[in-house]
């Protein structure tokens, strides 16, 4: 599964979060401890590589040391 979460974009585990937090909010109403916990590491690990996605994505291009006074 970890896998398959890493090769979505941002944008489809930011929809995956919203629905994946809808199914923790009706499992914290009708569900049993450990469906909850299993739901709460899951919602972690896709905030985690969300994380992760994003701070690449808005990260600084590095340029070459060749690069420098080229323009």
């Amino acid at each position: 599964m970890e896998n398959s979460l890493q090769q979505l974009s941002a944008t489809d585990l930011r929809s995956l979060l919203i629905q994946e937090t809808r199914a923790f909010i009706e499992c914290l109403d009708n569900g049993f401890p450990e469906d909850i916990e299993a739901k709460r590491l899951r919602l972690k690990e896709i905030h985690q590589l969300l994380d992760e996605k994003e701070l690449i994505h808005s990260s600084p291009l590095k340029w070459g040391k060749n690069s420098r006074g080229s323009l």
